[in-house]
């Protein structure tokens, strides 16, 4: 059905988020990468195209929606791949990085700002983010960075991954994101200072 309804669209966020999702299901990993791969694309290009003009698209997934979908592809990337999937969530949590550091600063935007041209409603490019959500996407930064601290050839660089998972870990729950008592990322942080004390 998702398949039927992509080629009588032309490329939908929703519908490339729903093929991910069912293809992460299914475990068809390669198909799912595939499917977010464009996602991402179609994402990034219309907010290029939206801000240049300065008003939203409203066939665009939310910010929220495109922070939460990048971090659930980085932590199934780190759960059930190898070490080519690590180096792409390691490259999609740079991605993730920029786009929370973006998220988190930004306010988010009054109704008032909506302008009416000729009947037109435009609305600005909202990039702010809710809070749990940002706080999920830091704990599936400290994911990819804890991942690859236990895959890198480089065994001096090792504690310095470390060190940064647990800086993420840290953010996702501290107390301004509403989420110190996640038992996930209480879970994690806990994990990985043991694994550091035990190296």
């Amino acid at each position: 059905m998702l398949y039927r309804a992509a080629t009588k669209t032309f490329h939908s966020t929703q519908i490339l988020r729903h093929l991910f999702t069912v293809h992460t299901y299914l475990a068809e990993f390669d198909l799912a990468m595939k499917a977010l791969d464009t996602y991402l694309e179609i994402v990034h290009r219309t907010r290029a195209r939206c801000e240049k003009a300065n008003e939203s698209d409203p066939s665009l997934d939310s910010n929220d929606r495109v922070l939460r979908t990048v971090s659930e592809a980085i932590g199934i990337l780190c759960r059930y791949g190898e070490r080519k999937q690590a180096d792409k969530a390691k490259k999609l949590a740079d991605d993730l990085l920029q786009m929370v550091e973006v998220s988190s600063t930004e306010p988010q935007l009054p109704e008032s700002t909506a302008t009416t041209v000729n009947g037109v409603v435009f609305q600005p490019v909202d990039r702010s983010a809710e809070l749990a959500t940002v706080a999920f996407a830091y704990h599936a930064l400290g994911i990819a960075e804890a991942h690859w601290a236990r895959l890198t050839y480089e065994a001096a660089s090792r504690t310095q991954y470390q060190n940064r998972a647990l800086d993420f870990f840290r953010m996702a729950l501290h107390r301004k994101y509403r989420s110190s008592k996640n038992l996930d990322y209480v879970y994690s942080m806990a994990l990985l200072m043991g694994i550091s004390l035990i190296c």
